[in-house]
C-alpha cells in the first residue's frame, strides 16, 4: 500500500484494490482506499464496492469524498459571488482594499451556512 500511495500511479493504486478484492480481502481493500485516496477515482471505487458486495467497506470513503466535493462547489459559488462583486464595483470606479471571510469552513459547514464577508471599500 506504501509503495502505491508514494508511486502517485493511478494505475498501481486501481490494481492493487483489484487484487485485494480477488484475494476477498476486504479489509486492506478499506484501508487502501484512504492510503491511496488521493490517487483512487470515486466512480471507480464505487462500481468495485457495488460489483463486490461490499458497499459497507467503501461507504467510509464515498462520504469523504462527497463531502470534499461539496466543499469544492461550495468554494467554486463563493468564488463566482466574488467575481461578480468585482466585476460590478470596477465598473463603477470603485475597488476592494481588503475582504476579510469572517466565517467559513467551520466544524459543520455546508453550503447552506451563512458565509459573512467584510469588504472594505476604497476610491
Amino acid at each position: 500500500m506504501t509503495y502505491a500511495s508514494e508511486s502517485r500511479n493511478i494505475d498501481i493504486a486501481e490494481e492493487l484494490i483489484d487484487w485485494f478484492l480477488e484475494e476477498k480481502n476486504y479489509e486492506c481493500f478499506a484501508a487502501c482506499l484512504y492510503t491511496c485516496y488521493d490517487l483512487l477515482r470515486p466512480d471507480v471505487v464505487m462500481e468495485l464496492a457495488w460489483r463486490n458486495n461490499i458497499m459497507d467497506f467503501a461507504m467510509p470513503y464515498m462520504i469523504n469524498t462527497m463531502r470534499e466535493f461539496g466543499n469544492r462547489v461550495c468554494i467554486y459559488e463563493l468564488s463566482v459571488v466574488l467575481a461578480t462583486a468585482i466585476n460590478l464595483l470596477s465598473t463603477h470606479h470603485l475597488y476592494i482594499e481588503h475582504v476579510c471571510v469572517v466565517k467559513v469552513f467551520g466544524h459543520t459547514f455546508s453550503c447552506e451556512d451563512e458565509i459573512n464577508l467584510c469588504i472594505i471599500f476604497g476610491r
